[in-house]
């Protein structure tokens, strides 16, 4: 899994481009959702791509902490007091600190005991805001170290048959079946109970165990450049197919809420994700962690963590401070939005990686 200079740049590259994409998840319709307001032709095609490309950013972490954390041979002990109760020390103390700025933006005191039952139920806090909507993948992440162990288990005992059957049950339940679903029902589609909790299971299990067995099972020079166009074709067609659903969808069911405009940019998003990790991987697998580009890579990467905490904050910072004294419209306007909210979010996370109690949990 190394690469000249004994670290693999490539995994710290994913990691830079996943945060950028989850700003670009954020932004609203500014970007994410600017295709259900765009009037037709090349723009709305366009940022409809994007808004389809962009949800690689999940699985792309996913894989990249099954190719680090997998391999390794730790005792349940160790997982529990390294990983799972300092991420989770970490993951709390951040949900608490934004529930208290939450509280302040909206004028209301933080009553302690009241948001902790909240925070412990899952609910609402006094802020009338839900705590998984600011850090809802974090704590995916959190349930998938718990498994890590057995996750570890099935890592070690996967063959190539293992991961096509997998693969195969994620792009039929995922996919084909909710694409179908909507076929059946002329574009109304209501999404089944079963289909609510498989991306979960996806990102626990599936992403992490690809991950690993792209980095420590595959070798990189059988994937010819034949094969990289071949796969690259079918990763633009899967988000091309996504694409003609989504607006099939929407021209039966008009809509432009961001939670009903996307109901199927997941169906076939494992193609893309794995094309991207594995063109990384080939491309970048020579690059020296020692020398520029691999260090900023790696340092760009290590900040990630620090940017998923704080980019909510950052984003506000950028849509009420920043941009009422811009006047920026259109590609311009999401650009500098998307940018200017992974500095502010970087900036602090790149000050507190400096203090050494603070590095060592970040």
């Amino acid at each position: 899994m190394t690469d000249a200079g004994n670290r693999a740049v490539y995994l710290d590259f994913i990691r830079f481009i996943a945060i950028i994409l989850v700003i670009f998840n954020h932004t609203n319709d500014w970007g994410f959702t600017r295709f259900a307001i765009a009037e037709g032709g090349l723009n709305y095609t366009l940022w409809l791509f994007a808004s389809i490309a962009c949800k690689v950013n999940v699985p792309l972490f996913f894989m990249v902490s099954g190719a680090v954390l997998l391999g390794k041979d730790e005792p349940y002990r160790r997982v529990l007091t390294k990983r799972v109760l300092r991420f989770a020390f970490v993951l709390a103390a951040f949900t608490f600190l934004q529930f208290y700025i939450q509280s302040l933006r909206m004028g209301r005191p933080m009553n302690l005991r009241f948001t902790l039952l909240q925070f412990l139920e899952g609910r609402g806090t006094v802020t009338q805001l839900e705590w998984v909507s600011t850090f809802w993948f974090l704590y995916a992440y959190l349930a998938m170290l718990l498994f890590l162990p057995f996750l570890r288990i099935l890592a070690t005992n996967m063959r190539r048959q293992h991961v096509l059957l997998l693969v195969i049950l994620c792009l039929v339940l995922e996919g084909l079946f909710p694409i179908l679903l909507c076929l059946l029902n002329h574009g109304q589609f209501v999404k089944p109970d079963i289909l609510k909790y498989t991306s979960f299971l996806s990102w626990w299990i599936l992403y992490p165990l690809l991950g690993y067995y792209f980095v420590h099972c595959v070798d990189p020079a059988r994937w010819t450049q034949r094969r990289m166009w071949s796969f690259g074709a079918v990763a633009v067609a899967a988000i091309a197919v996504t694409m003609l659903i989504t607006r099939y969808h929407l021209d039966v069911e008009p809509s432009v809420e961001e939670a009903r405009v996307q109901v199927f940019h997941n169906c076939l998003v494992i193609l893309p994700t794995c094309f991207l990790f594995l063109l990384c991987r080939k491309t970048m697998a020579g690059m020296r962690s020692d020398a520029f580009p691999g260090r900023l890579f790696i340092y760009l990467g290590g900040l990630s963590f620090c940017v998923m905490l704080l980019e909510e904050n950052a984003r506000t910072v950028m849509r009420e401070c920043i941009f009422p004294h811009l006047d920026l419209t259109g590609t311009l306007r999401c650009l500098v939005y998307v940018l200017g909210a992974y500095l502010l979010a970087a900036a602090p996370g790149a000050i507190l990686k400096l203090i050494p109690g603070v590095k060592r949990l970040l």
